[in-house]
């Protein structure tokens, strides 16, 4: 069985699709998505996007059948219906029936939630600048984003580049599947190994952050757009009109949640964990399930009889929880420190107080060492 496949992984980009993102659609009745993503980020500036979109005509988008115009029509859809909420600063409350329509009918396809998620925004939200050279931060652009800021780009872009480092840790949660969960002996030391120079690597990109993402301009001009959706009007949605959603989070990462499957580490008995398994509703469906089967299956916590396995596992703790660790600082910088400088905000983008999850996080990881 081709569990790559199964489980819409890459094995040469892990979760990320298996191909670059569609930049253009092939369709050509969806073309004026794209004329209105070109003028997005002015007329969103200018306090005119509702303007724009009250002139968009609904667009029947039963035709599309091709995943890769399904995901871009989700990224357009949802980075619209964020633009169009949250453009004044405030929530608008409502969102019109010729964006709810279509982008109800692309979730249903999808079999995805009517919200900016980290899939859309991170992993389908890139581009090659040179088509023959790698995917890394050189050579990757977005295909959209609210500002006209490198400090929103470098935070998505950035995003892209950790979830590609993580490659192995996806490879090894394969690994396990392939082989039942029956990998040999002499095969445990290096497979912890790896997973653990994998989240070292993680934390690494991750720290990079802070190169040419300001904290303000971040807590200023994009966290804002990234709100979670509460008691939200869909007009013309058949069932459920006032709905609410969790906004994008790191949470929806199906490779840090992996990190955890792996290792066996539990958070069941806290709101953080309950808050993990509520984001994997915001993920592909397939990474879902992925997740689910190694976290049921993980054989590691069973291979810790021999001391070499044992500081092995140890090292991948602390790896883990260092990078728990700078997590919790970047937030620090990025949220609460912002918070007191320009104004309230202190739940995160999914609706969670942070510092409290990422501490509990932490803690839970911390306390798995041997």
């Amino acid at each position: 069985m081709d569990y790559y496949n199964h489980y819409k992984l890459s094995p040469n980009f892990g979760f990320l699709p298996h191909k670059d993102p569609l930049k253009k659609f092939r369709t050509k009745e969806m073309f004026p998505l794209e004329e209105i993503a070109k003028n997005f980020k002015e007329n969103i500036k200018a306090v005119r996007f509702k303007q724009e979109i009250s002139n968009l005509k609904e667009i029947n988008v039963e035709i599309l059948e091709d995943n890769d115009e399904l995901e871009l029509a989700h990224l357009y859809y949802s980075v619209f219906a964020h633009g169009y909420i949250w453009e004044t600063g405030t929530s608008r409350g409502y969102l019109p029936e010729n964006l709810v329509k279509p982008w109800l009918k692309i979730c249903k396809k999808l079999n995805r939630l009517p919200i900016l998620t980290y899939n859309s925004i991170v992993m389908h939200n890139w581009q090659r600048i040179d088509i023959n050279k790698g995917i890394n931060l050189d050579n990757i652009s977005t295909l959209i984003q609210f500002n006209d800021l490198i400090d929103e780009s470098w935070f998505f872009l950035l995003s892209v580049e950790l979830e590609l480092i993580g490659l192995p840790i996806v490879n090894l949660g394969v690994e396990l599947i392939e082989n039942n969960y029956q990998i040999k002996d002499s095969r445990h030391p290096s497979f912890l190994n790896i997973l653990a120079e994998t989240t070292d690597k993680i934390t690494k990109c991750l720290i990079r952050m802070y190169e040419q993402c300001n904290p303000e301009k971040f807590y200023t001009y994009l966290r804002p757009f990234l709100t979670s959706f509460t008691d939200v009007e869909f007009r013309g949605a058949e069932e459920n009109i006032i709905r609410s959603y969790h906004g994008g989070s790191a949470a929806q990462s199906s490779l840090i949640q992996l990190i955890d499957a792996i290792l066996k580490i539990d958070h069941k008995g806290s709101h953080p964990g309950k808050y993990l398994k509520k984001m994997r509703d915001y993920m592909p469906v397939e990474h879902r399930y992925f997740l689910e089967e190694i976290e049921k299956k993980s054989p590691v916590s069973n291979w810790l009889a021999d001391d070499k396995v044992v500081t092995a596992y140890n090292n991948c703790i602390e790896k883990t929880t260092a990078f728990r660790q700078a997590h919790l600082e970047m937030v620090a910088k990025y949220i609460v420190g912002q918070k007191a400088k320009v104004g309230p905000g202190q739940t995160g983008t999914g609706g969670t107080n942070p510092m409290i999850f990422l501490k509990s996080l932490k803690k839970d990881t911390s306390d798995k060492r041997r």
